[in-house]
């Protein structure tokens, strides 16, 4: 055997034969995942396009090629396929839309220029048909990932790349806000590997370790915080993580900031990013959105509204309903409505239960609340007991997104920090209502108010009013 067969007998070693179950559970999952998507996308494509070829023209089987083809094609070219560990799953479908929209335009230029007659309808109802079927297909995929994350497969491997006054506090905010990542160690600048940071999360070494900690590690995914390296330190760590064949992500010095305020540019080679404000069409937006919304619920739920109004009259003396000052937009008080919960002496009762207030800074809050009437827990189970403040809504008063509207005696409290909450119109649900309602703390709900203030949108509205259905009908933190 000659040196250069020896050398490629070392190279690559005969390996016994995969089987297909064995290979394919050899790859990782963005693999699965893309080829899942690929193929499930193909089979979509061509059912659909060959039954409208063959329903519009006979020609069934160059339509299905054409169109497979097509909308499998524009998905891939527009990044659908692409299964990186950090991005907006709206990319996604964003590709889909694309895709469908492109197999229109094609058969709209093949009517055009003559090639062949294509009746407009059956074109639109098959490209939806695509369309539709695809996003639904890829949603149960991200279900089922989702499913193995929740038993800790599957998920992303994370190494943190951080100044050790920074490393702590962007653990916590990932690991409490993403169940799908994974952090597989840390690089802090300064610090021996084997020192173990509070999240659990044990220290590998420095950045300019970062290529052999990455391959001892397995890491996916490289997070970058501010002040860990020089510039010219970050690009050869950045040349580092890519021949790792790892996904950098860099940890911009802006907090609490969505992406739907940020726009990425680059200026020579410098990225900047600028933070958007609301536009005056989406605060237009919001006020019609908010009285038109708030009189159909109003109407919708008035009966509720009675019938607890009788509920309450029938089984506890005073009025059924409560009314309180409450602190509005740009500090203007406003009288808020809500159906009576708790004794007509509750405030007299107050002063005395201050020494068991489970509630932290200006809240008052108690789990089991001794001034609350039976029928009153089961409105405030339900969150029944806001509708009222329908009325509010559409008086202009309320947003039906917007922060927990304040009592003046905890505006009298407020820090510069918090005063910023007072920038919008108060909400009659908002982040706090869906991320813990009453079992928040008072920094806590400051800071998901602060968010919501920062960063509102109508379609962050609409969100927020989703996942308030869920959190009513699920009655979590509710007492």
């Amino acid at each position: 055997m000659s040196v250069v067969d020896r050398i490629e007998a070392l190279a690559v070693p005969e390996r016994p034969a995969l089987s297909v179950t064995t290979a394919w559970r050899s790859q990782g999952w963005p693999t699965r995942f893309k080829l899942v998507a690929v193929l499930s996308d193909a089979v979509c494509a061509l059912a659909i396009s060959a039954a409208v070829g063959h329903y519009v023209s006979g020609a069934g089987l160059l339509a299905a090629v054409l169109g497979t083809l097509t909308f499998v094609g524009v998905v891939a070219a527009t990044g659908g396929y692409s299964v990186r560990h950090v991005m907006p799953v709206g990319r996604t479908y964003r590709a889909i839309v694309l895709g469908g929209v492109t197999m229109v335009a094609i058969a709209m230029a093949v009517t055009f220029f003559g090639l062949a007659p294509v009746p407009p309808l059956p074109v639109l109802l098959g490209a939806f048909g695509v369309a539709a079927a695809s996003a639904l297909l890829r949603t149960a995929q991200r279900i089922v990932l989702a499913s193995h994350r929740v038993r800790k497969s599957n998920r992303s491997r994370v190494l943190l790349v951080a100044p050790a006054d920074r490393a702590e506090g962007i653990l916590s905010e990932v690991q409490g806000a993403r169940r799908d990542v994974e952090f597989v160690g840390a690089c802090v600048p300064g610090h021996a590997a084997g020192d173990v940071l509070a999240g659990g999360v044990e220290i590998l070494g420095e950045p300019r370790d970062a290529r052999a900690v990455i391959e001892r590690s397995a890491a996916d995914v490289v997070l970058v915080a501010p002040g860990s390296m020089a510039p010219e330190e970050f690009r050869q760590f950045q040349w580092a993580v890519e021949n790792a064949d790892a996904e950098l992500v860099v940890v911009p010095e802006v907090h609490e900031v969505l992406s739907n305020r940020i726009d990425v540019q680059t200026v020579g080679g410098t990225p900047t990013m600028t933070l958007l404000p609301p536009s005056s069409t989406q605060r237009v937006v919001k006020q019609v959105m908010d009285r038109t919304l708030g009189l159909v619920l109003l109407l919708i739920f008035s009966p509720v509204i009675l019938g607890a109004m009788a509920t309450v009259k029938l089984t506890s003396s005073g009025p059924a309903l409560f009314r309180q000052i409450r602190i509005g937009r740009d500090g203007a008080p406003f009288t808020m409505l809500k159906l009576r919960t708790m004794v007509t002496d509750a405030e007299q009762l107050r002063v005395g239960l201050l020494g068991v207030n489970d509630g932290a800074g200006p809240l008052f809050k108690m789990t089991s609340d001794p001034r609350i009437t039976p029928v009153g827990r089961v409105l405030r189970r339900f969150s029944i007991d806001e509708l009222p403040q329908l009325w509010n809504v559409v008086r202009g008063d309320m947003s039906l997104v917007g922060p927990r509207p304040p009592l003046p005696s905890e505006v009298a409290t407020y820090d510069v920090m918090a005063v910023h909450r007072l920038h919008v119109k108060p909400g009659l649900t908002g982040l706090w209502q869906v991320s813990g309602r009453s079992d928040l703390t008072w920094d806590e709900s400051i800071k998901l108010d602060l968010r919501y203030v920062d960063n509102w949108s109508v379609g962050y509205d609409l969100q927020i009013l989703w996942r308030t259905a869920r959190a009513v009908l699920g009655a979590r933190g509710a007492y």
